[in-house]
């Protein structure tokens, strides 16, 4: 029980900031368990699960509360809730943050921008037998309204996440949370996010992975390193971290990756030596390399020697990640999860376990493209026409809910 736990728990973490290329791939089901979300369990759901899985929970969630975690407070009654949605879809918002720092705290210099360059999110409808777990991207670059002082500025909605004052960053996710609910018309009140740091712990927590690699892609994690491990070299390596990793050998072949070097290999998108432009394959490269990574991963969190509970994963990685809820909270989205029977398709090659969408749509329901990179303001952006938007909010609702469902 606490390795499947563990196991959704680091699914959840990595999907939120190892995604960048999987955010931006295209319509199709995941392979891959992958899991969190919110609402207390009923009596009904309870009693699907043992008396000894029960007491085995129970026991978990009390041992979760000596965690030093502390939870961003977020006021609700800004972030523009659909109050028409129904309530047995529970919907949480993960954020991956493109930030080298070594942690999440508000201070950082404009040397040091966040954005929200990966946001997903992670629909859980029990009711639903064949699709439970959905899962919808939007691309960071999708040109949006959103929220300021002033009323709304269209940007990109990587910027929704953060903002200045006197030339300092601080987080404010609630903007995120608020953007992606008055333009889309959803309920997100619930986030996870986590930066590089997070997804190098959770990988060096399991000891490491071996990956079988082309000679491009060991030859690119080598490079990358140099070229942009820069701080996290500095402040996440330890004495001990720096002796143990090996310089990969430039060939092909299965070789063992640490946390870093695994990090490196899901983010590889530009080559950097034209002989090699083949074996990272650009975007598309990136995507599978980080489906890849997901599946070795989740491979090795089910294996009887992996040796990872949920106590080490919540130990390495709660440094590194932010939240608006509190353990207590995010016990019960894993209690949730494994009482709609999700579990039990754990392992089934046929099982469809998570189902994606992703915004913009390719087409719009005319069979046309449905989107164009545009500038505005100087930016590159995603550019949808009023009509392609509302069919793209009309398209997540039926995807998640089966309807579309209007705030007003």
């Amino acid at each position: 029980m606490k390795k499947l736990l563990s196991v959704l728990l680091m699914l959840t973490l990595l999907l939120s900031c190892l995604s960048p290329a999987l955010a931006e791939d295209d319509d199709e089901d995941l392979d891959i368990e992958e899991v969190v979300e919110e609402v207390d369990l009923d009596e009904e759901n309870k009693a699907e699960l043992s008396e000894e899985e029960q007491a085995e929970l129970d026991k978990i969630g009390g041992s979760l509360e000596s965690f030093d975690f502390e939870p961003y407070s977020t006021d609700t009654a800004s972030l523009e809730l659909n109050p028409n949605l129904p309530d047995n879809v529970t919907n949480i918002l993960l954020i991956g943050l493109d930030s080298r720092s070594d942690d999440l705290e508000d201070g950082d210099t404009k040397n040091s921008v966040k954005h929200a360059d990966v946001q997903l999110i992670l629909s859980l409808n029990p009711d639903d037998q064949e699709n439970p777990i959905k899962l919808t991207s939007i691309l960071r670059d999708t040109l949006v309204e959103i929220p300021t002082s002033n009323g709304y500025m269209k940007s990109k909605i990587t910027n929704s996440y953060g903002y200045y004052e006197n030339r300092i960053f601080h987080d404010f996710p609630d903007r995120t949370l608020q953007t992606i609910n008055h333009n889309f018309e959803m309920n997100l009140q619930y986030y996870v996010s986590i930066n590089f740091y997070g997804v190098v712990a959770i990988i060096d927590a399991m000891g490491g992975i071996d990956i079988d690699l082309n000679e491009g892609e060991a030859y690119h994690i080598n490079a990358y390193i140099k070229k942009y491990g820069g701080k996290m070299l500095k402040t996440y390596d330890s004495k001990e971290r720096k002796e143990a990793r090996q310089t990969l050998e430039v060939k092909a072949g299965v070789q063992h990756l640490d946390g870093l070097q695994a990090l490196m290999y899901a983010r590889i998108r530009s080559s950097l030596k034209k002989k090699y432009d083949s074996d990272i394959n650009g975007d598309w490269g990136r995507t599978a390399r980080t489906r890849h990574l997901l599946d070795v991963l989740l491979q090795k969190a089910i294996s009887k020697d992996s040796g990872i509970s949920i106590f080490d994963l919540f130990s390495e990685c709660l440094d590194y990640v932010s939240s608006n809820m509190n353990v207590e909270t995010m016990f019960n989205l894993m209690q949730k999860v494994l009482s709609s029977g999700i579990v039990s398709r754990l392992g089934d090659e046929d099982a469809t376990l998570v189902s994606q969408f992703r915004i913009p749509m390719d087409k719009n329901k005319s069979g046309n493209r449905a989107w164009s990179y545009e500038k505005v303001d100087g930016q590159s952006v995603v550019f949808m026409g009023k009509k392609n938007f509302q069919e793209n909010v009309e398209a997540l609702h039926e995807f998640i809910y089966g309807r579309y469902i209007p705030a007003k």
